[in-house]
């Protein structure tokens, strides 16, 4: 074997860590801590809880695809996210508070629970995927209130 031959045989065995390392998958996020859940405002007996607001986004999303093929469109609707995996309402709220998403993830903020992160990505990729005219009859859910504004006009 040529020496030529023997540095691309040892750069290839070199390298081969370093794509098992990049293909594995990363480590489940830790569900909310203790001290995320007990971070409460006066105000938020009178807000709905993160579950109220998963049922009422789901609700929302099968009354609009029961409404849709009324006008001739397909709507798919978004799969629903775990109780599990909703965030506390102020988990965020005052930066990184718990010890073990610091531990993991240092001061950036904890990727999604995987049925929240499915739903995300459920979601962005069907209003990627909307037509002109499934956009316009969905036009209530804007989230720039002016725009919705100028679609109802």
């Amino acid at each position: 074997m040529s020496a030529r031959r023997r540095r691309r045989v040892a750069a290839l065995l070199a390298a081969l860590p370093l794509a098992a390392a990049c293909s594995s998958p990363p480590p489940p996020v830790p569900p909310p801590g203790e001290q995320a859940r007990a971070i409460s405002l006066p105000f938020d007996r009178y807000n709905f809880t993160p579950a109220d607001l998963s049922v009422i986004e789901r609700a929302e999303d099968l009354l609009v695809g029961d409404c849709m093929p009324s006008r001739g469109l397909a709507w798919e609707t978004l799969p629903p996210s775990a109780e599990e995996d909703l965030e506390p309402p102020n988990r965020r709220r005052y930066g990184v508070v718990e010890p073990e998403i610091a531990r993991r993830y240092g001061y950036h903020v904890a990727p999604d629970r995987p049925s929240v992160a499915r739903r995300s990505a459920a979601g962005e990729s069907r209003t990627a995927s909307l037509s002109e005219q499934q956009r316009r009859a969905e036009g209530w859910r804007y989230d720039d209130p002016l725009t919705a504004i100028a679609a109802a006009r």
